[in-house]
């Protein structure tokens, strides 16, 4: 194969993996909207193949996510687990906490909260961690319709006003993996809300959500439904019918049986609401047909019970007994004490109704022992989901331990082969040094001053100098205390650099330096100031402290350095730097 061959094959791939990443782009969306077709266009690209590892685990989790859509809650768990372990395989580590989300969504729908909870908190745990937006905003949705389900309203809504707060980051992340559409978060905050009674707020997140791109099939037909709930809990019927009807014409958006029954089974309860019971009763049965035709035992139960509903709505009460009847022996089965006590308040009204007292009396106290239960059962998966916490972050102390141990032993090594080359280096340094002066008497020049009081006579002509000349005179004094004297040599130099031909700078003691500034005001001073103290923070962290003083005619050395201590300590004062450094 020639190079022009290989070019144009490298190409035509390039184009096609380009072309699955649209592909799985688009059906991230497509699998909220509309289920049905994107499950065949996950079926076709599982057939054409995908060629990267990362490519394959992105297309399992949009599985995942579909099989949850099509309410097939165990696959989505099966799928969960094998992504999770094609993920770590790879050591495609990011991938792993996506399919935890996923299996934690899963197992909400089948009302698990004792497996769901501690796979959120995991997840959420990661994503703050890695700053995984995708991940978290996620994670936060999925978080707040759990609190709202567990009557948390201000958990809920804290959950989804973040997950809002951050979603303009969520599009900025690479790679993509899979994110709910917004126009769900605002549905789920509109479900909290209506459930805490603001039904005006949760009109404006039902409206936010509908105006939103997302907003098209089978979310559209949902988003419809919720508005129709919201305007009769104002006791606005019109309104709610006209809604409802907006949502039974967008019925056929809802491509599956599946995804259908749900939606007959709420345009039933709604029209029940609005005191429409032959159609509330067409609807449950629709409904009804389906959950039976598909074998799906939650369905019937809840349906079951609304058909109760109806049937004591229609002054059939017997009928609606053998409703409840069914209803009950499917929430024993699958142990769900929440529908039980659901049911057994509703038996209890009917068979009041017939005058069955002590029936009543005693479907009453089995509807409390029922909901004493499932409160039992709830607090118990709160406790184990805040041991879990706690081992989580016991575990995360102890590795963090376990870490710092290391580090410091890591560094205590490699101080010790530090401090040896220090010494190392000093003594080579101070044979240096003596061998120099040994060599060499007159090391420095004459214009630097050779001792403090030469210096100062020097700096005293010029003093005397400016006053007979007229022209002004400024001195800085630097502390450098704080300077390694090993870089004083660095510092002036680069100090030097700043500063003009005719300034000069001269070591006046240990911890301070003068810098003599000709012909310079006060102003100018300032100035000087500005430029030295980024010379000063390259070598030490701490503020720099440097005092300036102007030539004034009664002036000499020491009552020029005297005012610009003053001032040195003023500034340090004004900058709050403690005083114990100013010396």
């Amino acid at each position: 194969m020639d190079f022009r061959s290989w070019i144009l094959s490298l190409f035509l791939c390039s184009l096609a993996v380009v072309a699955h990443a649209d592909d799985m782009d688009n059906l991230a969306l497509q699998i909220y909207q509309f289920p049905t077709e994107a499950a065949s266009k996950i079926a076709q690209l599982e057939q054409q193949g995908v060629q990267s590892t990362s490519a394959q685990l992105r297309l399992q989790l949009l599985k995942c996510q579909l099989m949850i859509q099509l309410g097939e809650q165990q696959t989505a768990i099966t799928i969960a687990h094998n992504g999770q372990a094609t993920a770590k395989q790879a050591k495609l580590d990011i991938a792993v906490p996506h399919f935890d989300l996923c299996e934690a969504e899963a197992y909400q729908s089948l009302d698990h909260l004792k497996q769901a909870l501690p796979l959120l908190d995991t997840t959420a745990l990661y994503a703050k961690r890695h700053s995984d937006y995708q991940l978290l905003f996620s994670v936060l949705r999925l978080r707040g319709q759990t609190e709202n389900e567990l009557s948390n309203f201000a958990a809920a809504i804290e959950d989804l006003r973040l997950a809002l707060d951050i979603y303009d980051d969520v599009s900025k992340q690479e790679p993509t993996w899979l994110t709910p559409p917004l126009s769900y978060v605002y549905a789920d905050m509109a479900s909290v809300l209506q459930a805490t009674g603001d039904y005006q707020q949760a009109d404006y997140y039902l409206n936010l959500a509908l105006d939103d791109p997302s907003a098209k099939g089978k979310i559209k037909h949902v988003l419809y439904l919720m508005q129709s709930r919201v305007s009769i809990d104002q006791a606005n019927y019109e309104l709610g019918q006209d809604q409802l009807e907006k949502a039974i014409d967008t019925l056929h958006l809802v491509q599956s049986e599946v995804e259908r029954a749900p939606s007959y089974g709420q345009i039933a309860a709604i029209y029940l609401l609005l005191d429409n019971q032959q159609k509330a009763d067409y609807y449950c049965q629709l409904a009804a047909d389906i959950y039976d035709k598909l074998d799906i035992s939650t369905g019937k139960m809840g349906i079951s019970r609304l058909a109760a509903r109806i049937k004591m709505k229609q002054g059939k009460l017997d009928e609606a007994l053998v409703y409840l009847s069914a209803s009950l022996a499917l929430s024993g089965s699958l142990a769900q004490p929440f529908d039980d006590a659901a049911s057994e308040q509703l038996k209890s009204t009917i068979l009041y109704q017939q005058g069955k007292l002590d029936d009543a009396y005693q479907s009453l106290q089995q509807a409390i022992t029922s909901l004493q239960l499932a409160q039992e059962e709830l607090n118990n998966t709160q406790f184990m989901q805040y041991k879990a916490k706690l081992s989580l972050q016991e575990q995360q102390q102890s590795l963090a331990q376990q870490q710092i141990k290391a580090t410091t032993s890591d560094s205590a090594q490699k101080l010790k082969r530090a401090y040896i080359i220090v010494y190392a280096l000093l003594l080579i340094l101070l044979v240096t040094i003596f061998w120099i002066i040994s060599r060499y008497k007159n090391w420095y020049p004459k214009h630097n001053k050779a001792t403090t009081d030469d210096s100062d006579q020097w700096v005293e002509a010029m003093i005397e100098t400016a006053k007979t000349a007229g022209y002004p005179l400024s001195l800085l004094i630097v502390n450098i205390n704080h300077i390694k004297q090993i870089d004083l040599p660095v510092l002036i130099e680069e100090a030097t650099h700043r500063l003009r031909e005719q300034d000069k700078i001269i070591r006046h003691s240990v911890d301070e330096l003068l810098v003599l500034l000709p012909h310079t005001s006060a102003e100018g001073a300032s100035r000087v100031v500005r430029q030295l103290e980024p010379v000063l923070h390259m070598f030490s962290v701490q503020p720099a402290l440097i005092g300036l003083a102007e030539m004034k005619q009664p002036d000499n050395l020491q009552s020029l350095i005297k005012r610009a201590s003053v001032n040195q300590l003023s500034r340090t004062r004004e900058r709050g730097t403690p005083q114990a450094s100013v010396k």
